[in-house]
């Protein structure tokens, strides 16, 4: 089983021929690249998907829409059980905001700033580690 199909692996922690089994990243900058972008696709998909598609048709529940839009947004991540208790109060947090202020702009910010770092300690672990 692939390393991010299988929950109980944290990557961060993991030995790195479990995770890419004869597969060098050293020294390769393409991959970088095609992260880099697929997490700037992946974000913006997720944004507009939970907090100005979905967000909106949870009206119905009324004042409480943005919690349950928080919470399925960090269910969504259950893949990453290592993060996922920073993972609810951050979505809450944030679909608070977007809740509030009527706008993803925030959301999107927030989300791309974590992930952005996220990735940058986890490529310069794999690179240099």
């Amino acid at each position: 089983m692939p390393f991010w199909l299988d929950p109980s692996i944290n990557p961060m922690e993991t030995d790195m021929e479990i995770l890419s089994p004869n597969y060098s990243i050293k020294n390769n900058y393409v991959i970088v690249i095609v992260m880099a972008i697929t997490l700037l696709l992946n974000i913006l998909v997720e944004e507009i998907y939970f907090r100005a598609w979905l967000l909106p048709k949870m009206q119905s529940l009324g004042k409480w829409s943005w919690v349950a839009n928080g919470l399925l947004f960090a269910l969504y991540h259950t893949f990453q059980l290592w993060l996922f208790p920073m993972l609810v109060i951050i979505s809450l947090s944030i679909t608070l905001t977007v809740y509030l202020s009527k706008s993803i702009l925030p959301a999107f910010t927030i989300h791309f700033i974590a992930n952005f770092i996220l990735s940058i300690v986890g490529i310069l672990a794999l690179v240099f580690g």
